[in-house]
């Protein structure tokens, strides 16, 4: 399976503020749904929930949903 580490890479790698350097991740919650192995491919959704808030979705080419995940970055 995918490691829990990478997750939370693959979506930080999606945040506009923390590719800029301009932020840190603040708040980190990951919710896992269904197992994934490693190199499978995903469909990942992102929405900007808040200013400073952001929620990813990721699925199984399936549909199935894998992983649910909200990021809150802060200014450095």
């Amino acid at each position: 399976h995918m490691n829990n580490v990478r997750y939370a890479e693959m979506f930080e790698e999606l945040v506009p503020e923390l590719i800029a350097g301009t932020h840190y991740a603040s708040c980190f919650r990951l919710h896992f749904q269904k197992e994934a192995t490693y190199n499978e491919d995903l469909i990942i959704k992102r929405l900007q929930i808040e200013d400073a808030k952001y929620l990813f979705q990721s699925f199984k080419l399936d549909g199935e949903k894998n992983v649910e995940c909200e990021i809150e970055v802060t200014p450095l």
